[in-house]
């Protein structure tokens, strides 16, 4: 047996274990950082989140070494999402919002918003982690697809759905770190920026990267880093805890509280509990959203930023069965809006969901994709044909593991 035959059935058996998913990046990370590749509990993070915030207080300065070409007059400017450019994924058939359906070379495992169409990264599996096969299209809404001809290994990048471009990190000299803006309207790299700082803690082989707007950010050891790539400036960046992946949505981030601890033991799994979850300003640190959520230790509702950063979706927890049928423990989810704090249940039934690119709820169907305005509850439907084998992807979605 091949360590793809094994993985492949490592994958499958966990797909009818009843456990809940682990979409959160502190579950993440923490799977990351102890190698394990299987379903993570929330409760697993949470030595690190505790360690993290102690952290975050001793940070050394980290040097900066903008490139020349971050000044580039060329780089593009940002443009207006585009509402229709979400996209539903299975196996190597992909749903477009503008109706067409594609069929692209592999399977796709994950998704990503750029200006210039939907990014997605196919392999052997729907599985992100365990193939070295991965290679990414793009596809445009009139349904070309284009072979994007490259393949970064064991990396977590990051878009913009308002920017055409593919930022992640590369090792530099020594013991530097390149940011790489790559065009993927051309495929060239459109700026590079240096920066330093020691990358241990996560498993991937280089730094996380998130892109929204003029900047990235970066997840090292002791640091977030926030990258102007259009003047090459990095700093710290303000309110974000170091060892983490930055998933920075709309200018805004969102910081998953862990939940809480006695005598350095998590509480029972059934315990009740309420944590508070924070969305930030990621330019500035400042303090946007506290969100109350109450639930249990095991169970607590998954909080997941918008696209645009403006809406946290709450999910509760979903429970499959050994013969692979998945419920979730209530058929309702709470969207919150950043700016009011208003909350609005959404119906999800035992459907997936996803953002649109300017920040629309996508609830998806077996026969249709609903595309929801967040904050009034108006829905518009698009026919799809969902009938075939494996996981949904849906763009909107961190699929990165």
């Amino acid at each position: 047996m091949t360590d793809h035959d094994l993985s492949d059935l490592l994958h499958a058996d966990a797909d009818r274990v009843a456990v809940p998913p682990a979409p959160a990046a502190a579950v993440l990370a923490e799977g990351r950082r102890l190698r394990r590749r299987s379903h993570v509990t929330r409760a697993a993070a949470v030595g690190a989140g505790v360690a993290g915030m102690a952290a975050v207080t001793a940070l050394a300065l980290v040097l900066a070494h903008p490139s020349p070409t971050a000044k580039a007059p060329e780089l593009a400017v940002a443009v207006t999402p585009d509402p229709a450019g979400w996209a539903v994924a299975q196996g190597s058939t992909v749903h477009l919002g503008s109706g067409k359906v594609v069929d692209v070379p592999g399977t796709v495992k994950a998704m990503y918003y750029t200006s210039a169409g939907v990014m997605v990264r196919t392999g052997r599996t729907a599985y992100t982690e365990g193939d070295s096969t991965s290679n990414y299209f793009v596809l445009s809404g009139d349904g070309k697809v284009r072979d994007f001809s490259l393949s970064l290994g064991d990396k977590k990048p990051g878009t913009d759905p308002s920017l055409p471009y593919l930022a992640y990190s590369v090792k530099g000299d020594d013991s530097d770190w390149e940011l790489v803006l790559r065009d993927v309207r051309t495929g060239e790299v459109a700026t590079r920026v240096r920066y330093d700082g020691a990358f241990t803690w996560g498993g991937w082989n280089a730094p996380p990267t998130a892109l929204s707007g003029d900047f990235a950010y970066v997840g090292v050891d002791d640091a977030t880093l926030r990258i102007n790539w259009r003047t090459g400036t990095v700093e710290k960046a303000k309110g974000l805890s170091p060892s983490r992946m930055p998933t920075v949505m709309g200018g805004n981030e969102l910081v998953e509280e862990q939940p809480p601890v006695t005598n350095g033991k998590v509480q029972d799994e059934d315990a009740k509990v309420t944590v508070t979850d924070r969305v930030l300003d990621a330019e500035s640190g400042r303090l946007l959203r506290s969100i109350e959520v109450t639930g249990t230790v095991a169970s607590t509702p998954w909080p997941q930023l918008s696209a645009d950063g403006r809406h946290v979706l709450l999910t509760p927890w979903r429970m499959c069965t050994e013969g692979g049928d998945c419920t979730y423990e209530t058929p309702y989810a709470d969207v919150v809006s950043v700016t009011t704090g208003d909350r609005r249940p959404f119906r999800i039934g035992d459907g997936t969901f996803g953002w649109s690119p300017d920040g629309r709820l996508l609830l998806v169907h077996d026969t249709k994709v609903d595309s929801c305005d967040a904050d009034t509850g108006e829905c518009v439907s698009t026919p799809v044909t969902l009938d075939g084998t494996g996981p949904l992807r849906v763009s909107g979605n961190d699929n990165e593991s």
